[in-house]
């Protein structure tokens, strides 16, 4: 048997053998590739129409972002509603 602590939680579990192991082992590498290759390539471009805000992180604040609709830029964050507030710098 096997004892895991996590924080407050212990548990008890079997160990696996050698055999088990490699199995699963083999089965992450099938899934890790299987992500990889389900992944968008560099260079993948997504068309939106200019209606539609695209955002991204403000590079001078962590805690901002930069809403780009059609030609504007606009530095805000969002409220605890997923609204868009507009704010200074």
């Amino acid at each position: 048997m096997t004892v895991v602590s996590i924080g407050g939680v212990t548990v008890e579990v079997p160990t696996p053998t050698e055999a088990e192991l490699k199995e699963r082992l083999a089965e992450s590498a099938r899934v890790m590739r299987a992500f990889a290759d389900a992944m968008p390539r560099r260079g993948v471009r997504l068309n939106f129409p200019d209606t539609t805000p695209l955002y991204e992180a403000d590079s001078k604040d962590p805690n901002l972002v930069v809403r780009k609709l059609g030609k504007t830029r606009t530095l805000g964050r969002f409220d605890k509603k997923g609204r868009f507030i507009q704010v200074k710098r």
